[in-house]
């Protein structure tokens, strides 16, 4: 998947005929996605706890809290579906139009989620509060930047493929929320899978990634932009974020292990 592409001289009239993906008909579906996402954070801290018993013991802050780790799962699910018809439907064939799509889907989906989530979270939630500031908002230049050049398709690969471990890292929140301990066989079954899925879809691909998207830079010019540069920059600032995350995990790994009490990540 990473290795270096075969790539013919760009064309003179490359620029004057490239059409950016950044369109009118992008920011309407982001809208339409955004409307649901927006209106679930107004009604979920009220109707959850209805339905689920332990929220009516937690403070408005918590169950807010909650609501977010749900949010995330459903936006996350909705993007992990469309990467695995991405990847078993379209990769295989070399379907670039049908990959494009199911990117399309999961950018305007995450960034609708992630535009919602955001402002949900001033007043509501204080938990990891200005971390999650700066996730979310490197989390949306990245997807309106990834989204300018339809041709970079590994990078979008990359990016839908994080989501993959999105669904754990909620769910262990919830679990944790709702009052359950972390020597509980859920609790480190939801743990043992957010780690090997972190791993896999966000530490694994990253040298490549880097070397990938550093190799491009320096030898195509139809790379050498603003909006690839600035792409390649929030790449590593996602990394940077996530290692220290995996540092975390792994420490909190050694703990179940040794079925010890530990720091909450």
């Amino acid at each position: 998947m990473f290795q270096p592409l075969e790539r013919a001289e760009t064309p003179s009239n490359y620029w004057s005929t490239f059409k950016s993906e950044l369109n009118f008909d992008y920011y309407t579906h982001m809208i339409i996605y955004f409307v649901p996402f927006f209106m679930f954070y107004q009604i979920a801290p009220s109707l959850l706890p209805l339905y689920i018993a332990r929220l009516k013991r937690l403070d408005a802050k918590k169950v807010n809290a909650f609501c977010t780790d749900v949010g995330s799962c459903i936006a996350s699910l909705l993007a992990s579906v469309l990467t695995f018809v991405s990847l078993t439907v379209y990769y295989p064939h070399g379907n670039l139009e049908g990959m494009q799509w199911c990117f399309r889907k999961v950018n305007t989906i995450l960034c609708s989620y992630l535009l919602a989530d955001t402002l949900f979270r001033c007043g509501n939630v204080p938990r990891n509060f200005w971390f999650m500031m700066l996730h979310h908002a490197v989390g949306l230049l990245i997807g309106q930047t990834s989204m300018y050049d339809r041709h970079w398709h590994i990078p979008k690969i990359v990016f839908c493929l994080m989501e993959v471990a999105n669904p754990y890292i909620n769910v262990r929140f919830m679990i944790l929320a709702l009052g359950y301990s972390k020597k509980t066989n859920i609790y480190k079954f939801v743990s043992t899978g957010m780690f090997f899925t972190f791993f896999i879809s966000r530490i694994i691909p990253m040298p490549f990634m880097v070397y990938w998207q550093a190799e491009l830079l320096s030898t195509d010019p139809k790379s050498q932009t603003l909006w690839h540069v600035t792409t390649t920059t929030l790449y590593v600032c996602i990394s940077l974020m996530n290692m220290f995350w995996f540092y975390k995990m792994v420490v909190g790994m050694i703990a179940i292990i040794r079925n010890k009490d530990h720091d909450d990540l």
